[in-house]
């Protein structure tokens, strides 16, 4: 039986000698995984549905792209991960992942305010999706080190044994 194709994203973005490395899926490979993260934030897009309802083993997405930060979410490149997807929940999907800890409220990164906060439509500088509006996606966060994200939208965590059973490339 032929493994899986993935994509996985890479480290990157942390200063202006580590340009952010923006990764799209390929139409051969069925799901991203992040890599592992430890003080990092990996933000992760899936777009333009096949169906209605991308949620069950019917449904797909046929766009997805992401970008696994380099310590802070402070380093995603919102700007080039934003760039042509749609700013409707209805129509895009996105995902957050970092250690479970970094989501902690009371933990001093606290990653999820963090990335709330940028995405609120009065931060300075805003993000700002193609339409000139602020982000309309609702955020959804996993406290996973290191995950996959599928394109019908499951998300599942992985640990390193776990690449020997898919093809990433």
């Amino acid at each position: 039986m032929p493994r899986i194709k993935i994509a996985q994203l890479v480290q990157s973005g942390g200063s202006a000698n580590d340009p952010a490395v923006i990764v799209n899926l390929r139409p051969d490979q069925q799901a991203m995984a992040t890599g592992l993260m430890a003080g990092c934030c990996s933000a992760i897009l899936l777009w333009n549905a096949t169906d209605d309802d991308a949620d069950d083993a019917n449904g797909a997405y046929e766009s997805m792209r992401g970008h696994h930060a380099d310590a802070d979410p402070a380093n995603i490149d919102w700007t080039n991960l934003l760039r042509g997807v749609p700013n409707d929940p209805a129509k895009a999907r996105l995902i957050i992942a970092c250690a479970r800890d970094n989501l902690d409220p009371n933990h001093h990164y606290n990653y999820r305010t963090k990335v709330l906060t940028a995405l609120d439509a009065s931060a300075v500088p805003p993000i700002l999706f193609d339409d000139g509006h602020a982000c309309s996606l609702t955020p959804y966060f996993y406290g996973f080190s290191d995950l996959l994200v599928f394109r019908n939208g499951i998300v599942i965590e992985l640990n390193g044994s776990d690449y020997a059973e898919y093809d990433v490339g």
